[in-house]
C-alpha cells in the first residue's frame, strides 16, 4: 500500500501526542524533501524508481558498493516483486537503517544518517540548500579528486573507493549498453566485466579526467568541500 506524505505526517502527530516523538525518523519537513529528492530520481515521472536510479546515488556517496548491493536493498522492501521502488518502498530502504529502532546493518545505517543529515540541513553550500542531483554530482566528483590530492590517508582512501566503484559502474553500464545494441561478448569479456576492479594505485590521469567528464553535465554543482562522514 502507498504511504503519502499526509499518512505520515498523521502517524507522526498521533506518536507526538502519545509522548512518543522520539520514534518518529522525519518530521513532516523532512519528509517533504524526502519526497522532493524521490521525485528527482523519479525522472520519468512514473511513482517509481528501478534499480538503475537508485544506483547511482548510493554508489556516488559511497554508501554501496555496487549493483548487486543495491539490488539486495530493493528486494528487501519489493514485496510485490516488481522491481520498482514507489515512494513508501523509499522510505522503508531509508527508515530500516534507524540503528535505534531497527537495528540495521552498518550500510542501511548509513544510508539512513545520510538522508536525515540532508534532510535536516547538515550540507547546506554557503548556507543554502544545494539541488539534490547537484549535491550528488558535487560530492562524487570532490572524492573523486581526492583520490589524487587529498591532503590525508583518509581522504584518499575514501576517494579511491568511489572511483573504483564508479569505474566498475561505468564498464558494467557500457557493456549493458553494447548488448542492447546486438553486440556479441566472448564468454571471458563478460566474467571480466562482472569481476570488480579494486587498485590501491593513484588513477591514470586521462582516466580520471574521462570519468570526471561523465559526470559534468551539470555546470553549477561546484565543488563540494564537507568532510563530514554520514
Amino acid at each position: 500500500k502507498m504511504q503519502t506524505l499526509q499518512g505520515n505526517s498523521v502517524i507522526n502527530k498521533w506518536l507526538k501526542k502519545r509522548g512518543k516523538g522520539d520514534c518518529i525518523d522525519f518530521d513532516d519537513e523532512e519528509l517533504k524533501k524526502l519526497r522532493y529528492y524521490f521525485d528527482c530520481l523519479d525522472e520519468k515521472k512514473q511513482e517509481a524508481i528501478g534499480l538503475t536510479e537508485l544506483e547511482d546515488p548510493l554508489i556516488a556517496l559511497g554508501l554501496v558498493d555496487n549493483r548487486d548491493e543495491v539490488q539486495e536493498i530493493v528486494n528487501d522492501v519489493d514485496a510485490d516483486g516488481t522491481g520498482k521502488i514507489e515512494f513508501d518502498e523509499f522510505l522503508e530502504i531509508i527508515k530500516n537503517g534507524n540503528s535505534t529502532t531497527k537495528g540495521g546493518s552498518e550500510k542501511k545505517v548509513k544510508i539512513y544518517q545520510f538522508f536525515k543529515n540532508l534532510t535536516s540541513g547538515k550540507f547546506k553550500q554557503n548556507g543554502k540548500e544545494v539541488l539534490f542531483k547537484l549535491f550528488i554530482s558535487g560530492y562524487r566528483r570532490a572524492r573523486i579528486l581526492d583520490a589524487m590530492m587529498g591532503d590525508t590517508a583518509q581522504k584518499k582512501q575514501t576517494g579511491m573507493k568511489i572511483l573504483n566503484n564508479y569505474k566498475n559502474q561505468l564498464a558494467y553500464n557500457k557493456m549493458r549498453e553494447r548488448m542492447d545494441n546486438g553486440e556479441c561478448f566472448e564468454p571471458e569479456e563478460i566474467k571480466e566485466s562482472k569481476e570488480p576492479f579494486f587498485s590501491t594505485e593513484p588513477p591514470e590521469p586521462e582516466v580520471l579526467f574521462d570519468i570526471l567528464a561523465e559526470n559534468s553535465d551539470d555546470k553549477d554543482d561546484g565543488a563540494f568541500d564537507s568532510d563530514e562522514d554520514f
